[in-house]
Parts: structure tokens; sequence; C-alpha cells
């Protein structure tokens, strides 16, 4: 039995052997291919879980407000009406704003994730404060 399969063996290296350069370029062609898809695989699973985390604390919709073009804070007033609305779980507001850097001369636009919402008298004067500025 252990001499029919070296014979088998011999038979096929012999065959592969024939024709080096044809065998050579399929394995290099097959190595390309499967290479490749791997790389796709790899590289779209890597996307999917760096958005799927980037993602995780992000909030489904973002209700705004924009005077002028620029963006202006909604008042907390709203979040009452907005928690009305069929299918909305929880409203949660947030604190932003600008900060200009002047080596760069660049606005940045920051946002903090508020565990406990202001107060609405701290939010009042904030927002006259900004009004003022604007």
């Amino acid at each position: 039995m252990m001499e029919r399969q070296r014979y088998l063996i011999d038979f096929t290296l012999a065959s592969l052997l024939r024709r080096k350069g044809k065998n050579g370029a399929l394995l290099l062609v097959y190595t390309l291919v499967v290479f490749l898809l791997a790389s796709v695989l790899f590289f779209s699973h890597a996307l999917k879980r760096e958005a799927a985390l980037a993602l995780k604390d992000a909030p489904e919709i973002i209700v705004q407000r924009t005077l002028s073009g620029r963006y202006h804070p909604v008042p907390l007033s709203w979040g009452s009406a907005i928690a009305e609305i069929r299918g909305v779980v929880e409203v949660t507001p947030r604190l932003w704003g600008y900060k200009y850097d002047s080596v760069f001369l660049a606005n940045y636009t920051l946002c903090v994730p508020v565990e406990d919402p202001p107060s609405p008298a701290a939010t009042a004067s904030l927002e006259a404060s900004a009004s003022a500025r604007c």
C-alpha cells in the first residue's frame, strides 16, 4: 500500500516538473488572488470595527439650530417637545462651543458630553452671553 502511494507522489511531481513555468505562474496567480481577497476582507472588517467603536457612544440623531449659517444653541425647553415625538427614547443636551486658534487661524468646534445637564439658570446666562457676543 505504501509503495502505491509513493508511485502516485512520484507521478504527480514528475507531471508538475514537466511544466515548471506554467505551474509556477498558476501558483503565483492563485497566491496573488488569495492575498487580494484576504486583504479586502481584513480591511473591510477593520473599517466596520473602527466605525462601530467610533459610533458606539454617538447619538442616533442630533437636533441643531442654525442662525446666519452658524450653529446656535437650542433652548432646553425644546427638549420636552422633542421627547414627545413617537420613537424618541432619550433626549440628552450637549455642551459645545467654538475655540479660535490664532496660530492656525482656525475655529475648532468642541463637543463635551454632559452627564448632568446644566441648570436652566446657567444655560440662560450662557445663551445671553453667547447672543451678546454674536
